[in-house]
């Protein structure tokens, strides 16, 4: 009597049979023989070396690639690239893929490090700018003072403060020398054809401008919007009046002639 592996029941057996099986999970009867191993179980060992060769074999052709490369070194190499992307490119054996993006990340930190620096540059350029012009503006002015302190001129005090905002317009520090030039930038020529200075320009200012110079002898023309205050001997001049004059007159009015403003 041959013996079944598998019984889906072991009733019509004789008791001394029933003995050499065993109940399964599923119900069944298996027979319990060395050797002897269950066909499911022996199909999935078998589907499953033929899946383990086969990826075997797929590992293999991958590492084919790598044939003679030290395993250090790889790592060492592996390590040099910073992005997975990269790595995985590589790893997938894409090394030109790998070599365009490692060349646009290194044109991209490039084109941001020289932003970074134009931007730099122009911060410096304007504060380099704005230090030579006030620079210039004061070796402007301080020549300004200078020329109208001179004492044969005579003027009142305070008159380069009036002259200060209309010189620092007309007037730039180049080459060494204080010269006046147009609104387009142009030299402005003195008597002599070269360009006009400050002691030229000035003493035109006080020829133009006599009220602005101290009189040579006592007492001196009196403005005629301007009255005497009672015995004090202080100006007081109408705001109306005030008001209709040039910027360079309210200067001198407050600065030199000292006037009072009333309303009236």
């Amino acid at each position: 009597m041959a013996l079944q592996f598998v019984l889906a029941s072991i009733d019509d057996l004789p008791d001394n049979i029933k003995t050499l099986y065993k109940k399964r999970e599923d119900g069944k009867f298996q027979l319990e023989a060395e050797g002897v191993v269950d066909k499911t179980k022996l199909d999935e060992f078998r589907a499953n070396n033929i899946a383990l060769t086969e990826k075997m074999k797929e590992v293999q052709d991958q590492l084919k690639a790598f044939e003679g490369m030290d395993p250090a070194k790889y790592k060492t190499f592996m390590d040099k690239f910073q992005s997975d992307e990269e790595k995985k490119l590589l790893k997938d054996g894409n090394l030109d893929e790998v070599i365009k993006l490692r060349t646009a990340n290194i044109v991209k930190e490039y084109t941001e490090q020289l932003k970074a620096k134009e931007t730099i540059i122009a911060k410096l350029t304007e504060d380099s700018k704005k230090a030579t012009g006030d620079k210039d503006s004061y070796i402007v002015e301080n020549e300004l003072r200078k020329s109208v302190g001179n004492k044969d001129l005579g003027f009142h005090e305070n008159v380069a403060d009036i002259l200060k905002d209309s010189v620092l317009r007309e007037f730039k520090h180049k080459d060494g020398k204080v010269i006046r030039v147009k609104p387009d930038g142009s030299l402005v020529y003195g008597k002599s054809g070269d360009p006009m200075g400050l002691d030229e320009f000035v003493q035109g200012y006080a020829k133009d401008h006599p009220y602005l110079v101290k009189p040579s002898g006592g007492g001196g023309a009196r403005n005629e919007t301007t009255r005497s205050n009672g015995s004090n001997g202080h100006k007081t001049m109408p705001r109306t009046e005030f008001d209709k004059l040039d910027p360079v007159a309210k200067n001198k009015a407050m600065l030199v002639d000292k006037v009072k403003l009333v309303d009236t």
